[in-house]
């Protein structure tokens, strides 16, 4: 579910609320005095790289070896 961002505009307040997609428009018309605010994407992303186990290093020889004129039978 996604936060959204709302203002009170009688005081000012900022504050996150996580709702359904479907519930933000019942949530607005609940409470006249809240508006909602644009706010700046969040993108998570993870640091390093892909661990793989042997058995998936496995498979991909197996690979490599059916089809020696592959890129991954480079390698």
């Amino acid at each position: 579910m996604p936060t959204y961002t709302f203002q009170d505009t009688e005081t000012g307040e900022v504050f996150d609320k996580i709702l359904k997609i479907s519930e933000k428009d019942d949530f607005l018309k609940s409470n006249p005095n809240l508006k909602s605010l644009v706010t700046g994407i969040n993108i998570v992303a993870g640091v390093g790289g892909m661990k793989t186990d042997s058995g998936w290093k496995e498979n991909l020889s197996r690979i490599a070896e059916a089809h020696p004129t592959s890129a991954l039978a480079d390698r």
